[in-house]
């Protein structure tokens, strides 16, 4: 017994203040990661007794019994000489081969699917925290208000006075007003059919449909194209092919399809009808059929309430995009089409 207790003594030991990654690999119970954690805590404070590697996470008693004539506790002692100044290590062949595989396969995911996370959604399964309620689109019970008091516009479209007197009491520049229809709607908000515009968005159908107790999972068998968890515009059609999809949710559940749709000339959601004061979704989307005076009323509603006018009266496009159209509004370039508009419009207007 004695005899084998000195020759693991004398046996090279590990020094846990020292030792590298692989070294320290060769402990049993000790992986790559227990192994940065220990170098990441030395970095900190040396370890100069046994008790003292029982603060690193990971590390127990059995594991330090069986390290005890393995390992060395030396401190090297810092040296007074001035440190000499590292090269830059220059990238290896292997570095520049990895780094142009890795942007080349980068490349090729962007350009063949629009949304990387599309990509990454067919690979696997929505993350539970994904697939809850979302908060926002819970609907707010206006049904105890007064009825809204619509002013029945003389034209179906927008005209150039209802701009004018509307930029003037918002204090926004008309350019700015005629900008955001430009992007949102190309300029009109009905069809040729008298049908407002609409896309409609699965996404947001998924969360409130979940939030009226339905089970979004269940239901997407053969609806795949209006009932999916995250943001796509894979199933966009366009046009009156909008309508359909539309149509199609609102045999699920009426109230949610309308409230999942944005609307007319400003693209307004429809679970944002309570910012004009409407009782429900329901008169919202009527009022929507009715004028682009309406759809003028709905955008107000939605920039007051957003706190997104400031942004409107200075043109700070970024911010103004990034309130109206969502984080991701850099993808489709709202604000550098947003801005691209409004110079069109205020030198002709």
């Amino acid at each position: 017994m004695r005899l084998n207790l000195y020759i693991i003594s004398t046996m090279a030991k590990i020094n846990i203040n020292t030792g590298n990654t692989k070294e320290l690999c060769e402990l049993s119970g000790v992986g790559p990661a227990l192994a940065k954690r220990i170098m990441a805590y030395r970095r900190k404070e040396k370890f100069t007794k046994r008790k003292d590697l029982l603060k690193v996470k990971g590390i127990s008693e059995d594991m330090l019994k069986d390290w005890r004539y393995k390992i060395a506790y030396t401190v090297s002692k810092t040296k007074t000489t001035t440190k000499r100044k590292t090269r830059k290590k220059e990238p290896t062949l292997q570095d520049l081969a990895t780094n142009l595989i890795e942007d080349f396969a980068t490349t090729f995911i962007r350009n063949k699917f629009d949304d990387l996370e599309d990509f990454l959604g067919k690979r696997k399964r929505p993350k539970k925290k994904d697939l809850k309620p979302r908060k926002r689109f819970v609907h707010i019970d206006n049904s105890k208000k007064p009825p809204r008091r619509r002013v029945i516009s003389p034209s179906k479209t927008l005209t150039q006075s209802q701009i004018l007197q509307t930029a003037d009491e918002l204090k926004v520049e008309p350019a700015a007003i005629r900008a955001v229809v430009e992007v949102e709607s190309s300029g009109g908000g009905f069809l040729s059919d008298g049908r407002p515009k609409i896309l409609f968005e699965g996404h947001i159908f998924w969360s409130l449909i979940e939030g009226k107790g339905l089970r979004p999972r269940q239901l997407c068998k053969g609806n795949e194209d209006i009932l999916y968890p995250r943001w796509t515009k894979r199933y966009y059609k366009g046009g009156a092919a909008e309508h359909d999809r539309l149509e199609r949710a609102k045999r699920i559940h009426k109230e949610a399809a309308l409230s999942s749709a944005s609307w007319g000339m400003f693209q307004v959601m429809g679970f944002n009808y309570y910012v004009t004061d409407y009782k429900n979704v329901s008169d919202f989307v009527e009022a929507q059929y009715e004028s682009e005076y309406e759809h003028l009323q709905a955008f107000i509603g939605f920039v007051k309430s957003n706190k997104l006018l400031k942004h409107l009266r200075t043109c700070n496009w970024a911010k103004f995009a990034s309130g109206y159209n969502g984080k991701s509004y850099r993808k489709n370039k709202y604000d550098v089409r947003l801005a691209a508009a409004y110079r069109k419009f205020k030198t002709k207007p």
